[in-house]
């Protein structure tokens, strides 16, 4: 059975990886709100529910994010830490790219954890694509959503951050020093 919200589309672009086929993604979405996923990760079945209906409460969020259960190699290793004191929590836009580089109080740490306005998307809010860029392209992407409005941190566990599984660009990227 096919279903017609779904689109398959390919990345027909000269360049190739996470960053380029998530703009090719990004580029080709129509609705409103994007939510970015990754082949090895996984949703509870009431994450884009929960994620939209924060999302429609509040009129200047551009970016909805959720914890995660992480997974290593096949095995739950626990879920993320609660940066929040309510089951929701706006971070205006003007506190954004603090929040972000307070890395360590913040829910939602890669894009399988965010929910997006497509505004922002449209507005130029895409991966950068400089190859100078190798590990921390989420974050900046995230920045330039953040540029478009503001955040809300859910505490919900909404995903499943699978690592280990599948050889990745970035899974060889974790051994090398920084």
């Amino acid at each position: 059975m096919r279903e017609p919200k779904v689109r398959i589309v390919k990345n027909e672009g000269p360049r190739h990886g996470q960053v380029w086929n998530v703009n090719n993604g990004l580029r080709e979405c129509r609705g409103e709100w994007v939510k970015p996923f990754f082949d090895d990760d996984r949703m509870h079945p009431d994450c884009l529910e929960k994620m939209m209906a924060v999302a429609t409460r509040h009129a200047k969020v551009v970016m909805v994010g959720c914890r995660a259960e992480q997974w290593r190699s096949g095995e739950h290793v626990g879920d993320e830490k609660n940066y929040t004191r309510h089951p929701v929590e706006i971070i205006r836009q003007e506190d954004c790219r603090r929040a972000i580089f307070l890395f360590d109080r913040w829910n939602g740490r890669t894009p399988q954890h965010m929910l997006i306005r497509r505004s922002a998307i449209e507005a130029g809010a895409v991966m950068p694509e400089d190859d100078k860029y190798k590990v921390p392209v989420d974050w900046i992407w995230f920045s330039r959503i953040l540029d478009h409005g503001d955040y809300a941190m859910m505490s919900d566990v909404l995903v499943e951050q699978h690592e280990g599984e599948t050889r990745s660009v970035t899974s060889g990227a974790r051994a090398d020093e920084f």
